[in-house]
């Protein structure tokens, strides 16, 4: 690939699946089925984590940049913006503002799983960025397969 494709590369459109807001949408539809499908919701953030950590460094702020809706759920939220903070924190780059948003953190715990017997672990395995939101998830948890 030489140096002009590799920019044009750079600058490809993003897939709605892409972005953290495209990734709200989904959960958002995730949420409103009837019962919720919240295992499909984890599913979509473990893929867009799994898509920023191959994106190239030049494509990985935009996918992250603007803030996404309020899913109706604070859960959810909470855990967005935990995404956020987790994979600028260790891909060297400035969390987004909006990350800091006191929409984005709970005032009660949860622990994504709703398997009692784990939440001790959780505890323990949480990225720090979700902890300090009140969210607990394995990190396995948050990995594609």
């Amino acid at each position: 690939m030489t140096g002009d494709d590799e920019r044009a590369h750079d600058r490809s459109p993003l897939a709605p699946g892409d972005t953290l807001v495209g990734v709200a949408t989904e959960i958002r539809r995730c949420l409103t089925t009837s019962p919720p499908d919240r295992h499909e919701a984890l599913r979509w953030v473990a893929q867009f984590i799994a898509v920023f950590d191959k994106a190239r460094p030049a494509q990985q702020p935009a996918m992250v940049a603007d803030e996404p809706e309020l899913t109706g759920d604070e859960r959810w939220d909470a855990l967005l913006a935990g995404t956020a903070e987790h994979l600028f924190y260790h891909h060297g780059l400035a969390v987004p503002a909006w990350t800091g948003a006191p929409t984005r953190f709970l005032e009660h715990w949860w622990f994504v799983s709703p398997y009692r017997s784990v939440h001790a672990s959780a505890l323990v395995s949480t990225p720090a960025a979700f902890a300090n939101r009140g969210v607990f998830v394995h990190a396995g948890s948050l990995t594609s397969v």
